[in-house]
């Protein structure tokens, strides 16, 4: 009956030492339930937007400068396509030492130019051309991409972007910089080994490995399932194969209270079918 008395009831059960355990027990479990039911509400288990999460609560002024369509036609003809296949299988500290000059930390800011978030991206031409994640910009009022060699720079263009694919395309103001191989993301095959590199938790070109655990497809979208280790400011590095190639976009993960090393990327061909619209669309 004291239970029904709430609090009053807590209250006098806490006080009787014969309870006292029982309740504490008790309440940490109606609490722990509570908590992981709004979770889970939360959350829907919607693998993009889980990351997305995240940035919710930036501001939401940002207004990107597109690109002129002639100043960059040229240079989406001049990215690197294999076919995945007949490139030689590469040790994993060459591959690490072969692209590192290729990845970027991408800090986006707010109004007063205060860092508000990071992510990662990479390069896909010489020319200043960068993949990553729509969620690691979205929302941002400016944005800063750091190079492996230390240069910063504040001027950033976008050339495309899908929200729905969670793929933005941007460009920087430099020239003659290493980019990475664009793969074939459909060769892509279940327990497959894989290497991530990024920035999580703000550590810059942190490497980790793993296998391609299933091919999904949810609502529509595919992903590619890995167990490389994935943490914020992971979102929008490379999920790249033992040639070397990019396979994918590190796009999020599921949080460890639900279970271990449950993470995503996005097939590098969604990436290969955005740039090749933005193409058509020019050329019609």
């Amino acid at each position: 009956m004291l239970l029904f008395l709430f609090p009053i009831g807590i209250i006098l059960l806490w006080n009787n030492p014969r309870y006292r355990l029982q309740l504490k027990i008790g309440l940490t479990i109606a609490f722990s339930l509570i908590f992981l039911g709004n979770y889970i509400n939360r959350s829907q288990y919607n693998v993009p937007d889980i990351a997305r999460e995240l940035y919710r609560e930036r501001s939401r002024s940002y207004s990107p400068i597109y690109l002129p369509k002639s100043s960059i036609r040229d240079v989406l003809y001049k990215i690197s396509f294999v076919e995945g296949t007949t490139e030689e299988v590469k040790t994993i500290p060459q591959i690490i030492k072969d692209i590192k000059d290729s990845i970027v930390i991408i800090h986006t800011k707010n109004k007063k130019e205060e860092i508000s978030g990071e992510g990662t991206g990479f390069i896909i031409s010489k020319e200043g051309i960068i993949a990553t994640n729509y969620h690691v910009l979205a929302g941002a009022y400016n944005a800063e991409v750091k190079l492996a060699d230390g240069r910063k720079y504040n001027k950033i263009s976008l050339v495309t972007a899908n929200s729905d694919k969670d793929i933005a395309v941007i460009k920087i103001d430099a020239m003659n910089l290493s980019s990475l191989v664009i793969g074939d993301s459909e060769k892509a095959i279940v327990g497959e080994e894989v290497i991530t590199v990024g920035n999580p938790l703000g550590l810059e070109m942190s490497a980790s490995t793993g296998i391609i655990s299933a091919l999904r497809e949810k609502r529509g979208s595919k992903y590619i399932q890995i167990t490389a280790p994935v943490s914020p400011g992971s979102s929008g590095g490379p999920l790249l194969n033992k040639r070397g190639s990019v396979i994918g976009i590190v796009t999020s993960q599921v949080p460890s209270i639900f279970g271990q090393n449950l993470n995503f990327a996005i097939p590098i061909n969604y990436l290969i079918d955005l740039l090749s619209k933005k193409v058509n669309d020019w050329i019609k």
